[in-house]
């Protein structure tokens, strides 16, 4: 095996636990729009909260579309500021994700 698919494989094995950093905190209303806004059907609400079942591929669409803000990655999106584009809606987005 040469370097290029070494080094490969260890990235495909890794990027599936990338969510393992993501925390949801006591803010979360169980609205589920993380779950229907998820490109890569990561997302199951398990009693109430948000559970992620390593597929994701770190668009990061949960953490800002999030009414609530209370989805989070480790310690380093609490205090940022969510983007929005103003050219989608949160229905457009689960339109999509619906209709794939």
């Amino acid at each position: 095996m040469d370097i290029i698919n070494f080094y490969h494989n260890i990235r495909i094995k890794k990027a599936g636990l990338t969510d393992m950093g993501y925390q949801i905190s006591n803010s979360c209303i169980s609205c589920g729009k993380c779950k229907m806004i998820c490109p890569a059907k990561n997302i199951e609400i398990i009693n109430g909260f948000p559970s992620f079942q390593h597929r994701c591929q770190q668009c990061m669409a949960c953490i800002q579309l999030c009414p609530q803000n209370a989805i989070n990655y480790k310690n380093k999106t609490q205090k940022r500021q969510r983007y929005h584009n103003p050219n989608i809606s949160i229905q457009d987005l689960i339109h999509l994700q619906n209709n794939d």
